[in-house]
């Protein structure tokens, strides 16, 4: 429980991104483990520039 709601710990930007996203054979694209460290960073702005290396190491 504490795992997903720390999601909301994500900058809005983040988050908006991940709700657009569609799933992909019935999943979603990015799990909600990889995105833990993440969630752990206090700067907006570099919860965004690690979550683009995310995105951008997955596609």
């Amino acid at each position: 429980m504490t795992q997903i709601l720390n999601l909301l710990n994500l900058a809005p930007e983040i988050q908006d991104y991940i709700l657009s996203m569609p799933p992909v054979n019935g999943k979603p694209p990015i799990s909600e483990r990889s995105l833990r460290p993440i969630t752990q960073i206090e700067s907006q702005k570099e919860q965004v520039k690690m979550f683009a290396r995310l995105v951008s190491e997955s596609m």
